[in-house]
């Protein structure tokens, strides 16, 4: 089986399509600062320009918005049992 991608750490639900190799990267987590207050914070890979960050956040954004479009159910269509 192959090994899921850890993320500053963390462990995620992605692996990687066979033969594929990770080689930038850029991630936004959320994060509690030292009151416990929620914080978002950008992490990226060294060698990453801002504009290949802005480009592959915009792609993911855009994949994200069309997932929630395409399941996005009007409150007036939703049955009593959900």
């Amino acid at each position: 089986m192959a090994d899921r991608i850890r993320v500053c750490g963390m462990d995620t639900n992605v692996v990687l399509p066979e033969n594929w190799m990770p080689v930038e990267g850029v991630a936004i987590l959320k994060c509690l600062d030292a009151q416990g207050d929620p914080r978002l914070l950008l992490v990226a890979t060294q060698t990453l320009s801002q504009w290949e960050a802005v480009g592959m956040l915009t792609a993911a954004l855009d994949e994200i918005r069309d997932s929630m479009q395409k399941t996005f159910v009007p409150p007036d269509q939703v049955d009593e049992d959900g």
